[in-house]
């Protein structure tokens, strides 16, 4: 009790030794947060942060189910910063902790359970965090559910290798959760039109097109999509 009446005490896990080793996904940016509860499992141990009147989830801890010292893991939008982290190591702050808002340092939110159950461990869940990056990385950008659609698609179907079925379900995650207001309820924004426009890419009756001419629709930097891009899959340099 005494412990709990000093102002704005936290409380702490470490990341390393609790549970034989834990990942934690630690969810930084706002697009992340949007996408994040679509990618990663809900039946794990999972914490998040009350702003306002909503909970918004930031992190989901996970067993480590194999070394992830020697990878890789920074994941950094256009503008240089975390989109999530993937932490295997460090202090992690946990309920009923608090926390400074990051758009106002000033403004002190609780860190709130919404899933206070032990981790599980998840074989793929590098490559459900990659996804989620890759995901967040283009969310800014994603405006049109036809070329924009068909240039995405296109990308995946090249760079990496994913089933026909995991392509819709990843075009399903992107644009429900940036056209919740339009998803099965505009003509071009339902999986009926996913499908269609991933038949087409795999017949070739549309004009596929690589990281470039999508970089080129979107409006940005296509080394920059090549590095998003690498997350999922690998782009040839030619």
């Amino acid at each position: 009790a005494k412990f709990y009446n000093k102002p704005h005490t936290n409380v702490g896990i470490n990341v390393a030794k609790s549970f034989n080793g834990l990942i934690d996904v630690d969810i930084d940016s706002n697009e992340a947060i949007n996408l994040a509860p679509k990618f990663f499992p809900l039946d794990t141990c999972v914490f998040g942060r009350k702003n306002k009147d909503k909970v918004e989830l930031t992190h989901f801890l996970f067993q480590r189910d194999q070394d992830y010292s020697k990878l890789n893991l920074d994941r950094l939008d256009l503008n240089n910063k975390k989109i999530i982290e993937f932490r295997t190591c460090g202090n992690l702050v946990v309920p009923p902790s608090v926390t400074t808002s990051k758009n106002d340092e000033k403004i002190l939110l609780p860190r709130v359970w919404v899933n206070n159950t032990k981790p599980i461990k998840v074989l793929n869940i590098f490559k459900i965090f990659n996804w989620c990056c890759f995901a967040s990385f283009i969310y800014p950008f994603i405006e049109s559910a036809n070329t924009g659609a068909i240039c995405l698609d296109a990308c995946l179907k090249r760079y990496t290798n994913v089933t026909d079925d995991e392509r819709v379900k990843f075009l399903e995650i992107l644009y429900s959760t940036k056209f919740p207001n339009k998803w099965n309820i505009d003509k071009d924004f339902n999986i009926k039109k996913f499908r269609r426009i991933i038949k087409g890419n795999n017949n070739e009756t549309t004009k596929t097109a690589g990281y470039k001419k999508f970089a080129d629709y979107i409006k940005i930097d296509p080394l920059e999509l090549k590095r998003a891009l690498s997350w999922i899959g690998q782009v040839p340099d030619e």
